[in-house]
């Protein structure tokens, strides 16, 4: 029996649509599980991809040679200090260690006696001796014989007296210890003159 023309171009109109829809129904799933996987970070060739990322703090140092340190130091009493104390630091360091009892007048007595002696070390370099025709020097003025004296009797060994910090502690272990009168401006002060004086500590009295 012979099919009719007609019936077979509708035959073959539904084929197409069927092909057409089964197409569609294939293609969406497949989509919809790439979507899916891209998301969830799994299937081929994907990376999980965190939700949250968090910063790293890196920290970039320089290389610094081994047993030198990048800031500079100063040797100070056994220790180290950075070498940008300032010398109004020195003194109170210096005061804290030995005159902390009387710390208001013994910071004033030892500014007046930096500031008598070299101007807070303006004028006490090696190169520039300026006591006792040039045999004191450093920033409190110590002749050599009564550094070395002093500093056998504070039982330190090293230090020079052109160095701020030592040099301000010995001013001031030796003002501890009854030893201000040995500075011009303390004994002037003493005789009772006001000519470049500073004060004698009130406990001397």
């Amino acid at each position: 029996m012979k099919t009719p023309a007609g019936y077979k171009r509708v035959r073959r109109r539904i084929g197409k649509r069927n092909a057409k829809k089964t197409t569609h129904s294939l293609v969406a799933p497949i989509l919809f599980s790439i979507s899916v996987g891209l998301s969830l970070g799994v299937g081929i060739g994907a990376r999980t991809i965190p939700s949250v990322i968090e910063a790293e703090t890196v920290v970039i140092s320089t290389p610094v040679e081994e047993g030198v340190s990048d800031e500079p130091q100063i040797e100070v009493a056994g220790q180290t200090a950075p070498s940008n104390t300032t010398e109004s630091e020195m003194i109170e360091q210096a005061v804290d260690e030995f005159l902390f009892n009387s710390k208001s007048e013994s910071l004033m007595i030892m500014h007046c006696l930096a500031n008598r002696e070299s101007h807070h070390g303006d004028s006490g370099k090696p190169t520039d001796p300026h006591g006792d025709n040039g045999l004191a020097g450093g920033p409190f003025q110590f002749h050599q014989a009564t550094w070395d004296r002093m500093r056998g009797q504070m039982g330190e060994t090293d230090g020079t007296r052109y160095d701020f910090q030592e040099a301000a502690r010995t001013t001031a272990w030796a003002i501890a210890n009854g030893r201000a009168l040995e500075w011009g401006p303390i004994l002037r002060a003493a005789n009772g003159s006001n000519y470049a004086a500073c004060p004698v500590p009130s406990w001397y009295r």
